[in-house]
């Protein structure tokens, strides 16, 4: 395991379509779940790459124009 910046600063996919219901966030907090502490104690495998911690806080940076709100 090992922890990464990622740089996603445009609204699209990885795949390099445009993401017009995306949303882009400045992440201000992240935690781990159950879910990720059985994957790092090898309860079951997990695909190579796999990016952990979904549990987070953040600030909306950016909108897509299909976003018709903000939460």
């Amino acid at each position: 395991m090992r922890v990464e910046s990622l740089d996603f600063l445009k609204l699209q996919m990885p795949n390099g379509k445009k993401a017009p219901h995306g949303v882009i966030l400045r992440i201000v907090a992240t935690n781990i779940c159950g879910s990720d502490l059985h994957i790092y104690r090898g309860s079951f495998p997990v695909p190579q790459g796999m990016v952990m911690g979904h549990e987070m806080t953040g600030e909306v940076i950016e909108v897509g124009p299909d976003i018709s709100s903000r939460l």
